[in-house]
């Protein structure tokens, strides 16, 4: 393999070398000639494999035709370095359809044994399955997975006799468990690694020369990951070991084999080692290092002995709209040989799961590139510091927040409980690999325990970046990340596209009902206007919400809003409050950018459009914000169905801030979101509030106009009050309240603002 080097200066003597060393994107690309992965569209969880002949493969999902249409699918890619240039690409499952997670080892005879994840049309549920590559041709599909609920994440170890062993998440309603199979006289036998309960992810199996099988996986504990860690020799397990087991986050845990045959694992901003028995911890300087890294994405050891650590990592290739907005600027990180520690810059974006090292360099990609970085070699040796006591942690148990009492009441005879939720986050605004692997089940998770959210959803864009596999990836967990009668997951997607169609319509949060269904594009012909989004949303029991009504980057048209699809609007979210544009009359908060237009809620309630009111965070970091914004609903029960139908009949509320509150508005006797009729006396309007908070002051709202405003005596967490409308009663007038309780919330996170505490009733018409 003839490729140009680029040396890496190596300073010995000191823990840390001055200064970082810089490529630019440039430097790396005219290196390699412009080698690319072709012919490709698109690829994701791409990871490269050296077989024990030492060919360089390539294993990936690939698109079948561009990603801006509903129709299009991926399948599992196996490439080959020929040298100078890839191979074809050979397609290893058989049908083009809904696949992810796809990964590969190589056995001891120059083949490869690959693995993924694909969805199963007809059960409508992920399955592992697994093929083997003798350097030829590929072998059989298999199955390796049974039973019903969706089998995710395979990782694959060969033992040192050749038998494959595959580990993955078997995830069934209300619990996550880590399942392993092995192969014997050419079948797979499968068994569970963890209790038949709990939450557990990202399994990482490896196989050590010795022959010892290591596997490692995380699991929710107590409100964050911790990383848990089992081996096996000659086919035994030893118990669990919580391995790294603190108060912050340890997830995604990787085993890299030293060659004193320690076993290094990495988790977020953590690498300890284990050497018979004993751990292992690296110079203090190195652990502070490695712990104030933005993220620590990707734990490497080279043939040398060099450890190599790398921070934002991505799945990004220049020429993806993300890239050229400046969001993935590049990759970084440092190298540790046992002495010095060396910083350095890439100015390109490294494939999340890509980086793999030899002695003199590391093949790495992006989404459609594929790389090779010459690095002078070095002869390193990092044995780590001895520890004395137990190999795992202890950690302090601490109680899950006690969670919100619903409040209930009685509307026509019938029982309605009062339910939170958050509908519309992001796992940011282009995920990649990492995102879709780290952060989907980190949302439901933090959302399910939050003592708030009774139900969630993860509404991540239409962009081209989220292929119709990752959705059904994210469909499958707000599918089983629940827990009966105490949280429910939703499947939903924004409907935004592109800048010109978005200009046109607007925003839309879309929600389902279904667990599985399909993701209509604003890119795809059959679903670029809101009419045909609004026909193919019927056909699903699904609704789509206006957000960010006056934002200048896809501003709302309302008279494109029908009420009948679209039964709720929302006010509020991290981009402020949209409920009007008059600003002495808004909130404090109003609005982190100008309106566009007569936009508003307001506007559309004067054009005589019928909707009601919720709140969302529109967060981009994979956590609910729901401080931002949330809604309040009435359902018959904790179910989508239910909650669905509370939306198209109305019966919700907005609320900014973070509290949970009561919010009872009436007209006429008609509750928030109904129509009342204009009787022969004035309308009275009454009003029942139970908040967290003291109540600064309710207002009630009428065609814009504030005609009333309640102040309580007294410092008090509810309110009730009544008040009649003596003006001449007029159809199609609107009145809504809106409560201001006293206090503001500093959101911890993301973008760190403080949030006045505020609710908004639904409207109730006169008729």
């Amino acid at each position: 393999m003839s490729l140009p080097r680029l040396s890496l200066v190596l300073l010995a003597g000191a823990l840390f070398a001055q200064d970082p060393i810089e490529y630019t994107y440039q430097e790396i690309y005219d290196a390699q000639n412009g080698h690319r992965f072709q012919p490709t569209v698109r690829q994701e969880c791409r990871s490269v494999v050296f077989t024990s002949d030492g060919t360089v493969y390539t294993v990936g999902i690939q698109s079948n035709a561009t990603d801006l249409l509903n129709s299009t699918r991926q399948f599992v890619s196996l490439g080959r370095w020929q040298g100078d240039h890839w191979s074809e690409i050979a397609r290893v499952n058989e049908l083009d359809g809904y696949v992810y997670s796809s990964g590969a080892a190589a056995d001891n005879a120059g083949g490869l044994w690959i693995a993924w994840s694909e969805f199963n049309e007809v059960e409508q549920d992920f399955d592992i399955y697994a093929r083997h590559w003798d350097g030829t041709r590929l072998g059989t599909v298999s199955r390796v997975s049974s039973g019903r609920g969706p089998d995710m994440r395979p990782s694959v170890a060969v033992t040192p006799s050749g038998s494959p062993v595959i580990a993955w998440e078997s995830a069934r309603k209300g619990a996550v468990r880590i399942a392993l199979a092995s192969m014997s006289d050419g079948a797979w036998n499968e068994r569970l690694m963890t209790p038949d309960s709990g939450f557990n992810f990202r399994p990482h199996l490896a196989a050590g020369r010795d022959g010892k099988l290591w596997l490692a996986f995380d699991r929710w504990v107590d409100g964050d990951y911790d990383v848990y860690l089992r081996t096996a020799s000659n086919g035994d397990w030893t118990g669990e070991t919580a391995f790294f087991a603190s108060d912050e986050d340890e997830q995604r845990p990787m085993i890299r084999f030293a060659a004193d045959g320690t076993a290094w694992i990495h988790a977020s901003g953590r690498v300890s080692g284990v050497r018979d028995s004993t751990r292992f911890e690296l110079p203090a300087k190195v652990r502070d290092f490695v712990a104030e890294l933005d993220r620590l994405d990707e734990f490497q050891i080279d043939r040398g002995g060099r450890f190599w650590f790398l921070h934002q990592v991505t799945s990004f290739h220049p020429g993806n709209p993300g890239y050229r907005a400046g969001r993935s600027p590049g990759s970084a990180g440092a190298w540790f040989d046992g002495k010095t520690l060396q910083q350095f810059t890439l100015g390109v974006a490294i494939g999340y799961r890509a980086p793999v090292f030899e002695e003199d360099g590391f093949w790495h990609a992006t989404d459609m590139m594929m790389y090779r970085k010459a690095i002078e070699p070095v002869s390193a040796s990092v044995r780590g510091e001895a520890v004395s006591g137990p190999l795992g942690e202890t950690k302090r148990a601490k109680s899950r927040p006690a969670d919100v009492p619903h409040e209930t009441l009685e509307l026509n005879g019938q029982i309605y409980t009062l339910y939170y939720g958050e509908l519309h986050t992001h796992l940011g605004e282009y995920p990649g690999d990492r995102t879709i692997e780290m952060w989907t089940d980190r949302y439901y998770m933090n959302a399910m325990h939050s003592g708030v959210l009774d139900f969630g959803a993860s509404s991540d864009h239409d962009w081209p970046s989220m292929t119709n596999s990752k959705y059904r990836v994210e469909q499958s967990y707000s599918n089983v990340l629940s827990e009966e009668g105490r949280f429910e997951g939703f499947s939903s997607y924004e409907w935004s596209g592109d800048a010109a169609g978005r200009r046109r319509y607007g925003d839309r949060t879309v929600i389902f009902t279904k667990p599985f269904s399909p993701i209509y594009r604003i890119t795809d012909p059959d679903s670029n206007s809101i009419e045909e989004l609004h026909r193919n949303l019927a056909r699903e029991n699904a609704i789509p919400w206006v957000h960010h009504v006056g934002a200048p980057w896809g501003a709302m048209d309302w008279s494109k809003h029908d009420p009948t699809a679209e039964p709720v609007v929302e006010i509020t979210s991290g981009h402020g409050v949209y409920e009007t544009y008059d600003q002495p009359r808004a909130v404090p908060d109003w609005l982190r950018r100008p309106p566009v237009g007569k936009t508003s809620v307001q506007d559309g309630l004067g054009y005589g459009k019928k909707f009601g009111f919720v709140g969302s965070s529109d967060r981009h970091d994979g956590l609910s914000g729901y401080n931002t914004g949330m809604l309040g609903v009435f359902a018959k029960e904790l179910s989508r169905e239910s909650v669905v139908g509370a939306l198209r009949a109305r019966r919700s509320f907005a609320v900014r801030g973070g509290e949970p509150i009561l919010v009872d508005f009436r007209v006429n006797g008609v509750f928030q979101g109904g129509e009342a009729e204009i009787g022969a006396s004035s309308p009275n309007i009454a009003v029942k509030v139970k908040a967290v908070s003291p109540v600064d002051k309710i207002e009630i709202v009428s065609d814009g106009q504030y005609i009333y405003a309640y102040e309580p005596s007294a410092e008090s967490t509810s309110a009730e009050f009544t008040y009649r409308d003596t003006r001449e009663p007029a159809a199609g007038r609107y009145y809504y309240a809106r409560i201001w309780l006293k206090g503001r919330f500093k959101e911890p996170h993301y973008q760190q603002m403080e949030v006045g505490k505020y609710a908004w009733s639904s409207p109730v018409w006169l008729k």
